[in-house]
């Protein structure tokens, strides 16, 4: 997409993008005159949601500007399917005003997601402990919590171990949490925010054998990641 930007009072332009699937997006602005031109400086590049909260921000500083003949370019965004918006704005000192070009690329994501559905309790996976990983997905398809039934085979202590399998450098591809039950839904463990590439696990839970726990998984809005689970009970 080329267009221009500050010439005659236009201050923003706004953009309509439909992702109709998940995917590793990028996106960047181009500022399409010659280096050295005199007031052709933009400002921005900004991400919306369709309900126009922001999501990301190419440049986040109050006094550096967008001049001839550079870019601005996203990292890597694992977002989830949607509507969006993108705002450009030029730099509102001295009238600047320049042509640039909008780029956008789409990776489509296909992982693993053997799970579902499994988006409330009553449709929980079972899950066996001991087993290898159980690999799953969230934040693909609008699915945005997957529940997990596990029965505890002996006494001991339950650990869930949760790892976020994005590389480290994704950004939007963080998983909210995964929250412990009892049978009754009485919460007996909460873990927050598992980012990009790392893994976390419950403090030890006392079990007895013939428990019936479930585990639910979120993911932040807009967000997609696929995850590893990995059960145990450790004998005491």
């Amino acid at each position: 997409m080329v267009n221009t930007l500050g010439y005659n009072g236009d201050r923003e332009d706004w953009y309509a993008l439909d992702l109709s699937e998940s995917g590793i997006f990028t996106f960047s602005i181009s500022n399409l005159l010659p280096s050295g031109t005199v007031n052709g400086q933009l400002k921005n590049l900004l991400l919306y949601d369709d309900e126009l909260d922001l999501i990301k921000s190419l440049n986040n500083s109050t006094t550096t500007t967008l001049g001839p003949g550079r870019k601005l370019a996203s990292g890597k965004l694992a977002l989830s399917k949607g509507y969006y918006f993108i705002k450009a704005i030029p730099y509102d000192f001295y009238r600047n005003a320049a042509p640039y070009r909008i780029e956008t690329d789409l990776a489509p994501s296909n992982p693993k997601d053997l799970g579902e559905d499994n988006n409330t309790r009553v449709e929980a996976t079972p899950l066996n402990i001991d087993e290898d990983p159980f690999e799953a997905s969230i934040g693909y398809e609008d699915d945005f919590q997957d529940w997990y039934k596990i029965e505890i085979p002996k006494k001991g202590l339950f650990r869930m171990t949760l790892e976020n399998l994005h590389p480290s450098w994704i950004e939007l591809g963080n998983l909210y949490g995964f929250t412990i039950y009892d049978e009754s839904l009485n919460q007996l463990s909460f873990i927050r925010d598992i980012n990009a590439g790392k893994s976390k696990q419950n403090s030890d839970l006392q079990v007895e054998a013939g428990d019936i726990l479930y585990a639910k998984v979120q993911v932040y809005k807009h967000h997609s990641v696929p995850y590893e689970i990995s059960l145990k009970v450790i004998e005491d």
